[in-house]
C-alpha cells in the first residue's frame, strides 16, 4: 500500500513541479513578493498531497513563542521536509542552499523565483560574508 501511495504521491508531484518551474521562468517580471506567493503554492500543493495520498501528518507545537519580526530560523537540515513545512508556519522566507540546487532544471527555475541566497560551499569565508550580507538585506526588507 505505501508503496502504491508513494506512486501516486511521485505521478502528481513530477507535473506539479515541471508546471511550477515554468512558472519561475515566466514570473520573472514580477516583483519578489508576487513570485514568492505564487511559486510557494508548490510547497502547499505538496503538502497537501502528502497529507492526502500519504497519510503524513504534522503537529506544530509553541507556534506562539515565534517572534512576529522578521527572524532567523536554523534548523537542521536532514531532509525535503524541513524546508517545505517551515513555509506553511513562517512568513516570506528567504533560504540559504548550495548554488548547485539552482542549476537543476524546473527545480531550481522555481527555486530562482523566491529570491534566494546561493552559496557556493567551497568558498569558505567568501560564502559565509555573502551569507551575512546578503541575509541582512532581506531581514531589513522583512524577510525571514
Amino acid at each position: 500500500m505505501n508503496t502504491l501511495r508513494a506512486l501516486i504521491f511521485y505521478a502528481a508531484l513530477i507535473p506539479l513541479t515541471l508546471c511550477f518551474g515554468t512558472l519561475g521562468i515566466l514570473l520573472r517580471p514580477l516583483d519578489a513578493d508576487r513570485r514568492y506567493r505564487i511559486v510557494t503554492t508548490w510547497t502547499h500543493v505538496s503538502l497537501w498531497l502528502l497529507e492526502v495520498v500519504c497519510g503524513v501528518r504534522c503537529r506544530v507545537q509553541g507556534l506562539e513563542n515565534i517572534p512576529t519580526t522578521p527572524s532567523v530560523v536554523l534548523c537542521k537540515h536532514q531532509s525535503a521536509w524541513e524546508t517545505m513545512i517551515l513555509q506553511r508556519y513562517l512568513p516570506r522566507q528567504t533560504w540559504v542552499m548550495k548554488q548547485e540546487l539552482m542549476k537543476i532544471p524546473f527545480l531550481g527555475w522555481g527555486l530562482g523565483a523566491t529570491d534566494p541566497v546561493p552559496v557556493d560551499r567551497s568558498a569558505g569565508r567568501a560564502a559565509l560574508k555573502q551569507v551575512i550580507s546578503e541575509g541582512a538585506d532581506r531581514l531589513a526588507a522583512g524577510y525571514w
